[in-house]
């Protein structure tokens, strides 16, 4: 018990300096405002609804999500997840020239980053005020790593006390310290703000949806807001599950996503499946959250 309680404490620690850390460093961004050679650029819009604190805007879930984007204990994400969407965006779209990709749903912003540096023009798209903040800190503010203990107050599912305070250093890499990438945001609710009389819409070269199809209320107007956001010739691009929210009113089967973005005039070139874990390593803890996903590339007509 000495040791569990020495365990708990040394992460309150870590954790209590952590949020401290990243509480000061909001304030210093909301009181510099956006520098232009910021690498995260936020645009925000009166009139577009923001989400609420009820599923992303919790500390638990910036602690699960910056494990899963931004530590090294996340990295079979970047493998299984972001790697391949961003080769097969390379790989249909050539390194050269300007290709206008845009990612709702991007969180702490890791899969755009990555996007960035490999050459494409950017735009995320976040719903949460709470990650769209975060992300500013981490892209633009972050001089150094901070160590975060990610799992301390999940106390089901532990193997062992290392299991569940171990620290890791956030964030890493460190963006500030690579090569400038330029990323766009847009803060609000993904309808609202893409669809054809949205203050985002515009033509892009591709649309990226990554564990996002899901979030929808009407999984209907999400494929008719992606379809009408991409010009003849342009992808898009979809990994993740069908593990539709509460509030989704209509849970079609892939079957039927496929049918429905079919009639919209997108016409599919490649779909797979990659097995997954959403955060941890499956043999982390006694639960790890897995996923047989779809992994699809279409090609508007």
């Amino acid at each position: 018990m000495a040791r569990r309680l020495e365990s708990m404490d040394r992460a309150d620690q870590i954790n209590e300096a952590f949020a401290q850390w990243l509480l000061t460093s909001i304030e210093e961004s909301a009181a510099q405002g956006q520098a232009p050679e910021s690498i995260l650029q936020v645009t925000e819009h009166d009139e577009v609804r923001m989400g609420s604190g009820s599923s992303y805007g919790s500390f638990a879930s910036l602690c699960y999500h910056f494990m899963r984007d931004w530590a090294l204990v996340g990295e079979h994400v970047q493998h299984t997840v972001y790697q391949p969407i961003v080769d097969a965006l390379l790989h249909r779209l050539g390194s050269e020239g300007s290709r206008a990709v845009l990612v709702p749903g991007a969180g702490i912003c890791r899969l755009a980053w990555e996007l960035a540096g490999a050459g494409f023009e950017v735009e995320a798209n976040e719903f949460s005020p709470l990650f769209a903040t975060v992300a500013d800190v981490v892209l633009n503010h972050a001089s150094s790593a901070q160590k975060l203990c990610p799992l301390a107050h999940l106390f089901s599912e532990n193997f062992s006390l290392d299991n569940q305070f171990f620290d890791t250093d956030v964030p890493c890499p460190l963006p500030r310290a690579a090569p400038p990438r330029s990323v766009k945001m847009r803060m609000g609710d993904f309808v609202a703000l893409y669809r054809t009389d949205g203050p985002g819409w515009k033509p892009y070269d591709a649309v990226v949806t990554c564990f996002f199809l899901d979030t929808c209320e009407d999984i209907m107007v999400y494929l008719e807001v992606i379809s009408a956001l991409l010009q003849p010739g342009a992808l898009w691009l979809n990994l993740g599950p069908l593990n539709y929210t509460p509030s989704s009113r209509l849970k079609l089967c892939w079957d039927e996503v496929v049918t429905v973005a079919e009639n919209l005039g997108l016409i599919f070139e490649e779909t797979t499946t990659v097995d997954t874990a959403y955060s941890l390593q499956a043999g982390v803890k006694m639960y790890a959250e897995q996923y047989h996903a779809v992994f699809s590339v279409a090609r508007k007509k």
